[in-house]
């Protein structure tokens, strides 16, 4: 009941923050985002150039035509040679790649923990619990939802709604609603702007008392925008003492070639299957910045 409870309050939270006022920033926001650029000179100056590139080409194709043969035939005498030193820094160079994004779960024994209930359900985990712990710590499917109030400056007002859904310790998928609400002055109307995320997230370290991830994903702005972009960033928690922690995250992105990033620093107090949070959140979105004071709640499942 207690838990039914706490969804409903969450609700309220997101309908009293629709009120406020402000100076033209979203407007400005979705003018920029729907600007198109026009290409017809660089085209028309490319179609010219390759004209031009074409007539060269075509009294030099017999000449490199027969230098071709020649390479080709140079190649298959030598085909048995032992790999370059370049074939080898590649497969190093890709086996690094793999190892920083995914990591090695025969040596690092961190990547097998599991999920807990919830942080802090002992006095020392936070997301992540050790494999070898009480199965009545650990979770196999886990939802965290939170939701959280948005004031900015000048009397900008908006709302971040944020789930997380985990089918497993190694890969949860991550759905941010932001809508943002002005009071256009000239118009004497209310502006809004709804800005959704949706992403595949990876804790590329699993450690009890801290986790750091990456995330990779698409945005789309609403509106009378109705755009995509493609997102990446990073995100961490760490479990200071119980029972707080603080999270931070990073997510960049461009829509219609413009910039649409997202940076979020929070404090939580955990109290058993809640947490109550404080913090800032910065969003640039095209050109202007908006900046918020956040308070919220969340709740795990």
């Amino acid at each position: 009941m207690k838990k039914y409870c706490f969804v409903i309050a969450l609700i309220y939270i997101q309908i009293i923050s629709f009120s406020g006022f402000a100076q033209g920033k979203i407007e400005q926001s979705k003018k920029e985002l729907n600007q198109t650029t026009s290409n017809t000179n660089t085209s028309s100056n490319s179609n010219n150039s390759n004209n031009s590139n074409n007539s060269d080409n075509s009294n030099n194709s017999d000449n490199s035509g027969s230098s071709r043969r020649r390479r080709y035939d140079s190649y298959n005498s030598d085909n048995c040679e032992a790999p370059s030193l370049g074939d080898i820094i590649g497969e190093i160079f890709v086996f690094a790649i793999y190892y920083s994004i995914v990591g090695d779960y025969e040596h690092e024994e961190h990547l097998n923990n599991n999920l807990t209930k919830y942080p802090y359900i002992t006095a020392n985990s936070g997301n992540y619990i050790s494999r070898d712990s009480s199965l009545s710590l650990q979770k196999k499917i886990r939802l965290d939802l939170e939701d959280k109030v948005l004031i900015g400056s000048p009397a900008i007002y908006g709302n971040h709604l944020k789930i997380k859904i985990r089918p497993s310790p190694k890969i949860y998928v991550q759905f941010d609603h932001f809508e943002l609400m002005e009071r256009n002055k000239q118009t004497q109307r209310n502006d809004y702007l709804s800005l959704f995320n949706f992403n595949v997230c990876y804790d590329r370290l699993r450690f009890e008392s801290f986790n750091l991830g990456w995330v990779l994903g698409a945005n789309y702005i609403a509106n009378n925008v109705n755009k995509w972009g493609f997102s990446y960033g990073l995100n961490a928690e760490l479990f200071i003492a119980k029972p707080i922690s603080i999270l931070g995250s990073a997510k960049w992105s461009h829509v219609n070639t413009k910039p649409v990033d997202e940076f979020e620093a929070q404090v939580k107090y955990h109290i058993k299957d809640h947490f109550f949070t404080i913090g800032y959140e910065h969003l640039k979105i095209a050109t202007p910045q908006y900046n918020f004071f956040s308070c919220g709640a969340g709740i795990f499942f």
